[in-house]
């Protein structure tokens, strides 16, 4: 899990005000920098501050696509997290209802 009490704010308000889209641009150049600091040279940029990254998996060349979005300013991340984790144990709980249930059939079938 995500350690909360390590956020903190060291930036003051810029002048003059910036609009929300200037704001929303800003920040995601601020997160592309810190996320890739090697730069973005040998990515492909799809979309503003999407990128699909190649990768060489079992001698196929397959793409993962990476985007940027910022959240509103009421964005509540704990909250976020803990949706997240329920969401992933009602998908675990599914694939082992499945397991069973197909366990159940084989069973039965022998």
């Amino acid at each position: 899990m995500f350690d909360f009490s390590s956020l903190s704010v060291s930036s003051t308000t810029s002048t003059p005000a910036l609009s929300v889209s200037e704001i929303q641009a800003n920040l995601k150049d601020m997160a592309v920098a810190q996320v890739f600091p090697q730069g973005v040279d040998g990515m492909v940029q799809t979309d503003t501050a999407k990128f699909a990254i190649p990768f060489d998996y079992e001698g196929a060349i397959h793409w993962v696509e990476v985007s940027f979005v910022v959240k509103k300013n009421d964005f509540d991340a704990i909250k976020a997290e803990h949706d997240y984790q329920v969401k992933l144990q009602k998908s675990l709980e599914r694939e082992q209802e499945r397991h069973i249930k197909h366990e159940t059939k084989a069973s039965a079938k022998a």
